[in-house]
Order: C-alpha cells, then sequence, then structure tokens
C-alpha cells in the first residue's frame, strides 16, 4: 500500500471454512518485531479459522534506530509524520471493499508498542468496537494521566462505547 511516507505492508489470513459474514481482528506487533514474525507467535491463526475471523498484521514503519514501530502518542516514532491511524483506516477500508465484514466486529490488539497504539485506535477511530492491550500504557499526550484525559475528550465527541482490555504483570 502506498502511503506518503512509504511502501507499507500488512498480512491478512482469511478462515478458509466460512463465506459468511467475518469479524475483523488486527493485531499490531511490539517495538523493533515485524508482522510475519508477530502472526506466527501470536498463535491467533487456529482461533481465527474456528472463530471465523479474519486476521490482519500491518508491518510498522522503521523507526528508532531503525526498528519497526507505531506512531503511539508520545512513543516509538520519532517521524511524526508517519501516520498510523490512516494506514490502518485503509486497510479497514480495503477490507470492507474485499471481504464481508461486520461493521459491529472490528477489534484490535497489540503488544507493548503495538498495545499503546491499538489503545489510540480505542480512543480515535469510533468503528473500533474493542481493543486488548499486552504491556502497553495509553500515551496520548503526555502520556499517564493526561494520555487518559485526551483520550476521554477524544471519546466524547463520539456517540460509542469500545471495551477495553488492559493487560500488565509480570508473570
Amino acid at each position: 500500500m502506498k502511503r506518503p511516507e512509504g511502501e507499507r505492508n500488512f498480512l491478512i489470513h482469511v478462515p478458509q471454512n466460512n463465506t459468511q459474514q467475518y469479524s475483523l481482528h488486527l493485531t499490531f506487533h511490539g517495538l523493533g518485531d515485524n508482522c510475519n514474525n508477530f502472526i506466527k507467535a501470536t498463535n491467533f491463526i487456529p482461533s481465527s479459522d474456528k472463530h471465523n475471523v479474519i486476521l490482519v498484521a500491518p508491518c510498522g514503519f522503521p523507526g528508532y534506530f531503525g526498528n519497526n514501530s507505531w506512531n503511539a502518542g508520545s512513543c516509538c516514532q520519532p517521524d511524526k509524520s508517519v501516520n498510523d491511524i490512516e494506514f490502518t483506516k485503509e486497510i479497514i477500508t480495503y477490507m470492507k471493499t474485499n471481504y464481508n465484514i461486520n461493521n459491529n466486529n472490528i477489534f484490535s490488539s497489540g503488544f507493548s508498542n503495538g498495545a499503546m497504539f491499538s489503545e489510540i485506535l480505542a480512543c480515535e477511530l469510533p468503528f473500533i468496537n474493542s481493543v486488548a492491550s499486552v504491556s502497553g500504557v495509553v500515551e496520548l499526550g503526555s502520556g499517564g494521566s493526561q494520555g487518559l484525559k485526551q483520550c476521554d475528550n477524544d471519546v466524547s465527541k463520539y456517540n460509542y462505547r469500545s471495551s477495553v482490555l488492559l493487560i500488565n504483570g509480570t508473570n
């Protein structure tokens, strides 16, 4: 996919067992990882097949020290002209154009920097129905409580609710 920042890619896994309407799951890798490794490491593919969910793993753009990353507010993409939200919108548009996607079942997950970006999607895109964040923090604004406050302000512009699962810990 051509973007102002350069060529962007994403991987798609489509369940082969069903042709009816699909749910859409976008999953975002952490800083320095890549979409190929992440889609395999998550082990989401068997679940995708079982539950009729199209799985999409977008590929981050080189950021800190050349590592693939996501522009997650104050974290991890020093080139702020990289617009990962628009990239995500384009992916969703592509998926809706080419597959029968259930608009009420679009969700996102991520790890670390990808989790931070998934949280931003919950704040900024009213059509993301739910988000799961593993080892991420809201980095909008200056991050922390200010990031949460900005997210609350962003979400209040829309008439919707998004469910968010935040997973952090040492085990």
